[in-house]
């Protein structure tokens, strides 16, 4: 299994898709397709999990005091707000179109204390994408950023990610590394 170090992600019209450029750590670039059934399944996992982490920090912080959301949704929009911050425009990944690419069939994830573990799994085999809690955040705002393209339903995406999208830069095409 590969680990991927850097990823470029664009939407495919064409295919109707989300393509990742991915550099692995052997140097190797891979194109990964992943379609909207997947993203759809994937997305609200990641999202609830790090919903489920400000909750944690939040009762950690407060004790055994009651949750109260608004302070959990502006801690979680303030976090996401820090990692748009950070994001900083690179080259993409480069990918050349005669690249054969394979189709993401699966995700596992690994969730730890420093972050997620994606592992994407296709017909080559299987490729890890690590991050850390601010790189997955960056991620499914890139994400959150390209969705409009593919005109696919998005009711899963929660007011601190999507009050970022329509903030300066944000039609801009980033790819995260």
């Amino acid at each position: 299994m590969a680990v991927l170090l850097r990823i470029s992600c664009d939407y495919d019209p064409i295919e109707d898709r989300i393509k990742f450029s991915a550099e692995s750590e052997d140097g190797i670039t891979r194109i990964l397709w992943a379609n909207h059934r997947l993203l759809g399944r994937l997305l609200p996992h990641l999202i609830q999990w790090l919903e489920q982490q400000s909750a944690t920090v939040a009762t950690n912080v407060r004790g055994a005091m009651p949750d109260h959301s608004g302070e959990s949704t502006a801690q979680l929009k303030m976090a996401q707000e820090t990692a748009a911050a950070r994001i900083r425009p690179q080259e993409p990944v480069p990918a050349s179109n005669m690249q054969p690419g394979l189709l993401i069939k699966e995700v596992d994830i690994k969730f730890s204390d420093q972050g997620a573990i994606l592992i994407f799994k296709h017909d080559g085999g299987s490729d890890s994408l690590p991050m850390r809690h601010e790189q997955l955040r960056q991620w499914l705002l890139i994400m959150f950023r390209l969705w409009p393209q593919s005109e696919w339903p998005g009711e899963f995406w929660p007011d601190w990610i999507a009050g970022l999208g329509d903030q300066p830069g944000s039609e801009d095409k980033i790819g995260w590394h």
